[in-house]
């Protein structure tokens, strides 16, 4: 008895909450229905003005009639064509410069060789203390040898000091005896 009373009190209320739910969802699906059919509605008539303004298939024109037609309709260039264009003017202004050529005269010709050759003069004492410790004992040493070695030869200022720093080291004698 118990049982049925039970039922008979939550029954009426379980019903009234599927028939609830089941409302709901069927106003959800009759809104959302509406509104797609709306926006289609929508869609259907932007499509009908797009193909008044854009034509819908375009003519294949030669290159120099598409970039008119470009030109017409304000699209932009690609980055690739706007790389070879650009390119394109440099190399057109390299050839423009390149038909008259500079000459220079002697005096000119040492000039700029002379400021282009370099000589190591000496190297300035180490500053840091490591550099200090390892070079500083033996470094008046090695620019002296590396000076006599450079006057005899013409090997350059480094190969001189490589072969000064060897020789400080005993290496030129042979190791076997």
């Amino acid at each position: 008895m118990e049982i049925l009373e039970f039922v008979e009190k939550v029954l009426p209320i379980l019903l009234i909450i599927f028939v609830l739910v089941f409302a709901s969802i069927a106003f959800l699906r009759v809104i959302s229905l509406f509104l797609i059919n709306q926006s289609y509605k929508k869609y259907l008539a932007l499509k009908k003005v797009s193909k008044k303004i854009l034509p819908a298939h375009r003519k294949r024109f030669i290159k120099e009639e598409e970039e008119r037609m470009r030109e017409k309709l304000d699209i932009p260039k690609a980055n690739s064509q706007m790389k070879a264009e650009m390119r394109e003017q440099k190399m057109r202004q390299e050839n423009a410069s390149s038909t008259y050529e500079i000459i220079e005269s002697q005096d000119q010709k040492l000039a700029n060789e002379e400021l282009n050759e370099s000589q190591i003069v000496d190297i300035v004492k180490p500053v840091g203390f490591w550099t200090s410790m390892i070079l500083g004992q033996k470094l008046t040493y090695l620019v002296q040898s590396a000076q006599s070695l450079n006057k005899r030869g013409d090997k350059g200022f480094w190969a001189a000091m490589i072969e000064a720093k060897e020789r400080s080291a005993g290496r030129q004698h042979s190791r076997g005896r």
